[in-house]
């Protein structure tokens, strides 16, 4: 019973803090992100399933831009915003501006689709 107790307290901290980095909106404006992709990766088109976590990843990282506008998101399954998200902050810790953080990003979605054969504006099933 106090282990169920101490994890729905972890739970509710972890909201409160995500709340305080992303905004109040930030939820909607990430399910609305997921929509638009067909919940489905962007690089590599894997689609939700159990087991495979879909996120919502800031092209230009969130510390940089400041802001949640969806055109600077993009859904990655975890294995793909780990790998991006390391080359980001590469970048930036090299020095380099945000055109050039953007031009990686699509850059690597553009060989992650040539790897796996997806189409370039392939974005769900239909």
């Amino acid at each position: 019973m106090k282990k169920r107790y101490i994890g729905k307290q972890k739970r509710h901290w972890e909201r409160i803090q995500r709340k305080k980095r992303y905004g109040p909106c930030w939820d909607d404006i990430r399910q609305m992100v997921y929509k638009r992709d067909g919940y489905r990766c962007r690089a590599c088109g894997r689609p939700r399933i159990k087991g495979h976590k879909l996120n919502c990843h800031h092209i230009i990282l969130l510390r940089v831009s400041q802001t949640n506008d969806v055109r600077n998101l993009i859904t990655l399954c975890d294995e793909c915003h780990i790998e991006l998200e390391q080359k980001g902050l590469k970048l930036l810790k090299a020095g380099l501006h945000r055109r050039d953080i953007v031009r990686m990003t699509y850059r690597y979605l553009i060989e992650k689709k040539i790897k796996t054969g997806k189409q370039l504006n392939e974005t769900s099933e239909g």
